[in-house]
């Protein structure tokens, strides 16, 4: 995912002077078929995962602590 190429970048200061406020130097074609995990499913995480699913990408929701039987959908 080109990590270490945006950390590179991210030093160089090329961030600082994108006219956008993300550096879009490497195309990002790989969430289709991704695993997005989620922590907590509240309003946001759910608008998360809509959007997530919009991109084509697996998504992973966490059972609350000390739950014996996950609920469906839930990991």
């Amino acid at each position: 995912r080109n990590l270490l190429g945006y950390a590179r970048l991210v030093q160089q200061g090329s961030w600082q002077r994108a006219p956008h406020f993300a550096l879009q130097d490497y195309p990002i074609d790989n969430l289709s078929r991704s695993v997005l995990g989620l922590i907590g499913y509240g309003r946001l995480a759910r608008q998360v995962e809509e959007r997530a699913k919009a991109f084509g990408m697996k998504v992973l929701i966490s059972e609350d602590k000390g739950v014996t039987k996950c609920r469906p959908g839930r990991t």
